[in-house]
């Protein structure tokens, strides 16, 4: 039984050593179709190399440097919490940098990001605008017999929220940020052990990729620190607020006090000494009441400022971006491997189809 099968390798091994050699044969039979092949390939690889347009990559480093925990937050928290100031701490942040990343291609942060002008102070096109341009849709709307007549005349006016866009801006917005989100823009760490955040752009034309990329850090480092601070930004806003009002009240008090002694100077009764106690008591009071709110109201600043999450730009794209095309004679043997491999192919098949339906 181990001679059968022993055997049966030998076949197996010699019929593969002859399949080998058969094809090996008619590939040097068919070297013709194999050449005519391959030049043609070699052709289409010269041809992309030539026509297609080179691109030009910026690329955006940054870090998100946080208050760490137990720091002047973690200080002030239970003193401003007797005086039923809630403060978040630290805990409480729900954006991670996986999320960070994320968010850095959410169509919010690129549509605000597209809305801002080309150049600074330029009020009639946007990045969106650019965009447009440097991809040539409105040449290829224009070829199209059921696209929308307003195409022609789209355009991105520059706004800071890209608020109040028509339908049609909507859609096109749309189709701009899933371009750019899923083919032009990459977003990812230097390294696995980093925490340094790296934003690459690609596309045809010098100017452009430095742009958007500034601008996605200046959007999302907006919407994060908004994020981060939103309720140290309540609680100051709330002190600030009583402290407006009890200011107003010591002012009243101080005043009908002031009043009061310049209409009773030389009286001498005892209703009119006792009204005085109560408006200095009420004055006083109120003292220590603003007092005590300026003191929590500059706690809450410094809780602010120690909650407020800096996004510290490490290496910015500067012009003349980096220039990315393809060599002639790269694209040529990129084409001429294809080429063999396709006409090997194609000759291969060929055989075996031929030697099944003999």
């Amino acid at each position: 039984m181990v001679q059968a099968t022993d055997k049966s390798d030998d076949v197996t091994l010699r019929n593969l050593l002859t399949k080998c050699i058969d094809f090996t044969a008619e590939i040097r039979r068919r070297w013709l179709t194999l050449s005519v092949i391959t030049i043609v390939c070699i052709l289409l690889g010269l041809a992309m190399s030539i026509l297609k347009k080179p691109t030009y990559e910026a690329k955006l480093s940054f870090v998100v440097e946080e208050a760490q925990s137990g720091g002047m937050l973690a200080k002030y928290s239970s003193l401003m919490s007797q005086f039923g100031f809630n403060m978040a701490m630290g805990g409480e942040v729900t954006l991670s940098e996986d999320n960070l990343m994320e968010l850095l291609k959410s169509r919010v942060i690129v549509k605000q990001a597209l809305m801002q002008p080309i150049h600074p102070g330029d009020s009639v096109l946007s990045l969106a605008d650019d965009f447009i341009r440097i991809k040539g849709w409105k040449e290829k709307w224009k070829g199209k017999s059921n696209a929308d007549p307003g195409l022609q005349e789209l355009q991105f006016p520059p706004m800071k929220t890209g608020a109040g866009l028509s339908r049609l801006q909507d859609s096109i917005m749309t189709q701009i940020h899933e371009t750019l989100a899923s083919d032009l823009l990459t977003i990812q760490k230097a390294t696995s052990q980093s925490n340094i955040i790296e934003i690459y752009c690609r596309i045809e034309d010098p100017v452009f990729p430095k742009r958007i990329c500034e601008e996605i850090i200046s959007s999302i480092s907006d919407f994060y620190t908004n994020n981060k601070t939103q309720k140290a930004r309540e609680t100051l806003r709330y002190v600030k607020y009583r402290s407006d009002s009890v200011e107003r009240a010591l002012a009243s008090a101080e005043l009908q006090l002031a009043k009061w002694e310049d209409s009773n100077r030389l009286v001498q009764k005892a209703e009119g000494f006792l009204k005085e106690v109560e408006l200095r008591r009420e004055v006083s009071i109120l003292n220590i009441m603003y007092a005590e709110i300026i003191k929590n109201l500059e706690m809450s600043k410094m809780v602010l400022l120690d909650q407020t999450p800096v996004i510290q730009t490490i290496d910015v794209p500067v012009l003349p971006l980096e220039k990315k095309e393809w060599s002639s004679l790269v694209a040529m043997i990129v084409g001429m491997i294809l080429g063999l491999m396709i006409g090997g192919s194609y000759i291969i098949i060929r055989k075996i189809v031929r030697d099944v339906l003999r």
